[in-house]
């Protein structure tokens, strides 16, 4: 499959790396990873050549050597692919490698999917992930929708192709239009480029959220992701401009609208070229599903914490075009364009044997050509001036067109970051090819844990008191993805009891509540109404404002202008459907200060998480002891206290008891 390339190039260099004595300290500068030097890189990398199996495999299609085959009951296709693999005839082109390995730094880990909630398909439930970690791309990486779908067929991978088809028909409807769409969630994330109009190289601008486009937050995007081939989801997407895998640059992609896209663009993503791309995840999500050359992951903070990764052309390797390739299938070797399949039509000036391919060379120097054909072991000059040539290639299966260009060079490999980034890289390398790279990124059991607990927590809804309101998301400013379109009010389950709500639900969380169970979300939380002081009594009733939560009643406030600021406010503090307090103001300001003052007394009164960030500091706390570490779990009446060396719970009155003993009681 298309995940196999990173794994050839693991391949390469743990054959490579240098060798170290039982106790001896790492390489610690380049130069000393490989056995191999930068001249025997560049000259004996091998070319990398795709053998078409998997589901769609997108890497195989795009060099040209076919989406499928099956050698183990086709045995001539096989033959074939294996003597044009093999044929000095194929041209080799560079091949743009891109870079993962940042995560580590940042503090990232990543889990696998293990499924869905029976009852709740909005809450996905994970697990410890295999040993294949993101760490190079070499075909695309996206975020949210795709990398979702990639982890439910995962799920359920077989042996045969149209079975993994079938897998990926149950799961693209479930995901775009089903209950479990509210797992796609990319409110927050950010992903910064070169600012092309800058004078200053190191200047950045936001690709994502675009800005500009109604101040959203994200979440009314179902992806966002990049491309280094002109081929996605098994050949379903490509882009208006298309990606070239040798150009240096990646090609960023976001998308909101399946539909819409198609119906504007086909199956065609509209992107941007930028030579790097840094993405920033923030601490109020609880993760995203992500996918590297359709290795599908759940990328996280475990300390819930923002966290950022830069995605930069590591390095550039040797690839080879097959003959189906729909590039057009130019390469260079020493002072020569090379054309696969190709022919310029004209005059022949000289034609020879052409089975000595320097001898040709030779004479089209000697005598001034333009440029040669080789077909069927003959050779045919062309008189035309080359610049001429190259404009006239023409497909010819079978014959390959030479054209002398002193600038041109072997296709070499070459590590392509700057110092210091280079030396950091290598040092990554050199470890994941050790295997030593899996326990820094993969998460533990125990985080994957706590994890999934932060995970459904998440998806119950957390926020803040001040902003519970119960509100139509099809109506929203800000929508998140999934809330509009025919289905958002059939499909949608509240996130506590599971019954349809509707497109109802909490303004501030963002979750799906039918109306009792939003009652219950929003507890005793504060609600406001508001009129201006100085009107006639009678006028009261039909000049108060609608219930608001403290925050759209502030907002409110801040909207008016001119004389309106100026009159007099008055409030009215609403609990539980009652009217707790009225406060009488002599202007907007002054009320919004006083709501702001109420709504700090009141998030201080009740020591509630506000979000997820909240939720991980007075959940999951880190005690050390000794060296040690206790993590204290739950919150509430029933919290559970684990050691670092005891996988079981223990009672809080055990901890107090291994505490008194200094810590170092057999049983802890």
């Amino acid at each position: 499959g298309d995940g196999t390339a990173s794994f050839a190039i693991s391949c390469v260099f743990k054959a490579i790396r240098a060798k170290q004595a039982p106790g001896a300290p790492g390489p610690s500068k380049i130069g000393e990873f490989w056995e191999w030097s930068e001249e025997e890189l560049k000259c004996s990398f091998p070319a990398l050549v795709q053998m078409p199996l998997g589901t769609g495999n997108d890497l195989a299609g795009v060099l040209g050597w076919g989406r499928a085959i099956t050698p183990l009951t086709d045995r001539e296709q096989a033959r074939e692919w294996l003597t044009n693999a093999l044929s000095s005839r194929r041209i080799v082109v560079p091949f743009d490698v891109w870079g993962l390995e940042t995560m580590v730094g940042a503090g990232l880990k990543v889990c696998s999917l293990a499924g869905l909630d029976k009852n709740h398909p909005d809450r996905p439930q994970f697990q410890t992930a295999g040993a294949s970690v993101p760490f190079l791309c070499l075909l695309y990486f996206s975020l949210g929708y795709e990398a979702f779908i990639a982890g439910q067929v995962e799920l359920n991978r077989t042996d045969s192709r149209l079975m993994n088809f079938l897998e990926y028909g149950k799961a693209i409807p479930a995901t775009m239009v089903g209950s479990q769409r509210r797992v796609i969630d990319l409110s927050g994330i950010k992903i910064r480029v070169p600012n092309e109009k800058s004078a200053n190289k190191d200047e950045q601008r936001i690709y994502f959220p675009p800005e500009g486009k109604g101040g959203g937050t994200g979440s009314e995007y179902a992806t966002v992701g990049c491309m280094n081939i002109n081929s996605f989801g098994g050949g379903t997407w490509s882009a208006t401009d298309p990606a070239e895998f040798g150009d240096g640059l990646i090609d960023l992609f976001r998308q909101r609208n399946y539909f819409g896209n198609v119906l504007r663009r086909g199956r065609t993503y509209d992107t941007e070229k930028h030579s790097k791309a840094a993405f920033a995840l923030p601490a109020e999500l609880p993760g995203v599903h992500v996918q590297y050359d359709g290795e599908a992951r759940f990328l996280f903070h475990p300390e819930q914490e923002a966290a950022g990764f830069d995605m930069s052309c590591v390095m550039q390797i040797p690839a080879v075009l097959g003959p189906d390739t729909q590039e057009i299938p130019v390469g260079a070797s020493s002072g020569w364009i090379v054309a696969a399949d190709r022919d310029c039509p004209g005059v022949d000036a000289a034609f020879i044997p052409g089975t000595d391919l320097d001898e040709c060379k030779a004479l089209c120097l000697k005598h001034g050509f333009g440029g040669f054909c080789i077909f069927k072991r003959k050779a045919y000059f062309r008189a035309e001036r080359p610049e001429s040539l190259r404009l006239k290639l023409t497909v010819k299966l079978g014959a390959t067109f030479y054209i002398p260009d002193a600038s041109a060079q072997d296709v070499r490999f070459s590590f392509t970051l700057p110092e210091p980034k280079a030396l950091a890289f290598q040092r990554n390398l050199f470890d994941w090819v050790s295997g030593k790279f899996v326990s820094k990124i993969n998460a533990t059991p125990r985080q994957v844990s706590l994890l999934q607990k932060k995970s459904d927590s998440y998806a119950k809804g957390l926020c803040a008191r001040a902003a519970r309101a119960y509100v139509d998301f099809a109506k929203a400013a800000v929508k998140q993805y999934g809330d509009e379109g025919p289905f958002s009010s059939i499909l949608t389950p509240c996130a506590t009891c599971g019954a349809r709500c509707g497109s109802w639900g909490c303004q501030g969380c963002r979750r799906p509540f039918c109306r009792d169970c939003f009652a219950k979300h929003k507890g005793s939380a504060p609600s406001v109404k508001w009129h201006y002081g100085d009107i006639a009594a009678l006028r009261k009733s039909i000049s108060v404002s609608a219930e608001l939560c403290l925050r759209d009643a502030q907002k409110d406030l801040r909207a008016l202008t001119g004389a309106a600021a100026s009159r007099p406010i008055t409030l009215m503090i609403y609990s539980v459907g009652e009217p707790t307090e009225k406060e009488a103001l002599p202007n907007a300001e002054d009320a919004i200060a006083w709501l702001e003052s109420y709504e700090a007394g009141d998030s201080q009164a009740h020591s509630q998480p506000r979000s997820l960030v909240t939720f991980h500091k007075k959940s999951f706390k880190n005690v050390s002891v000794d060296g040690g570490t206790v993590f204290v779990e739950g919150m509430g009446d029933d919290p559970s206290l684990i050691c670092n060396d005891d996988e079981d719970p223990v009672s809080p009155e055990r901890l107090e008891s291994w505490l008194s003993e200094g810590g170092s009681s057999p049983s802890k």
